[in-house]
């Protein structure tokens, strides 16, 4: 009878951790100035006010199981977010998107949900992230030229401080994508994640430091899609 109680009881945890779900969701004009910290209290009510099954973790400070991909910077845009939450029971996907959607704040939008199976490569494995970044900006820029140096080192904030850093392995591909009357718009593919994170801020900065005369003030960065190794989606 005790083993029988076991056995159940295991069964049942083994159904709960495969109730995760992996959301995508954009974070919009109206969104861009919100904190990360505040950002997992706004969806940790919006979890709450759409009556979804959320799983608690144990202890004396129970708290909702979910994790969220590489929060982005204050002020950055984004159209491709993502985070993981965990139910006690299955939920359909359109159902869960369109609670949630009834529920969250001006700027904050879910696009898309999926149930997460065993094989999936955890959030945690991001390694690329695509931005758009537009910057009004006096002097020419040649990337083409830039990118033909074997380093590019400029000043990049790490653990340690600031520090002289080569940037150029953690940029996968840079290209301008128009430039009128001094607005230019760059496509940046970067290194994103726990092992090497490039911030298109720093790209700029290496631009300037290997231009003549070239100076950019950032109208806006909008983060696209974020990658696994080899490019591999997220959803």
């Amino acid at each position: 009878m005790q083993n029988a109680q076991g056995a159940e009881l295991y069964l049942s945890e083994e159904v709960c951790a495969l109730n995760k779900y992996r959301l995508k969701y954009r974070k919009t004009d109206d969104a861009r100035f919100i904190s990360h910290l505040d950002f997992v209290r706004t969806i940790t009510r919006t979890f709450r006010r759409a009556n979804l099954p959320v799983k608690y973790s144990q202890g004396f400070n129970p708290h909702m199981i979910m994790t969220v991909a590489l929060p982005i910077s204050v002020g950055v845009i984004s159209d491709a977010e993502y985070m993981e939450i965990e139910f006690t029971e299955d939920v359909p996907c359109g159902e869960i998107v369109s609670r949630l959607n009834e529920n969250i704040p001006l700027g904050l939008i879910i696009t898309d949900a999926r149930k997460v199976s065993e094989t999936d490569t955890p959030l945690s494995k991001i390694a690329y992230a695509k931005y758009l970044v537009n910057v009004e900006h006096r002097g020419n820029c040649d990337i083409d030229k830039i990118m033909q140096n074997e380093t590019l080192e400029v000043d990049k904030k790490t653990k340690k401080g600031i520090t002289l850093t080569n940037i150029k392995p953690m940029i996968s591909s840079v290209g301008l994508m128009s430039d009128n009357d001094g607005n230019a718009e760059y496509e940046m593919v970067l290194s994103a994640g726990n092992v090497q994170n490039l911030k298109p801020e720093t790209v700029i900065s290496a631009f300037e430091k290997y231009s003549d005369c070239y100076k950019a003030d950032f109208i806006s960065i909008t983060r696209t899609e974020m990658y696994f190794d080899g490019f591999k989606s997220v959803m």
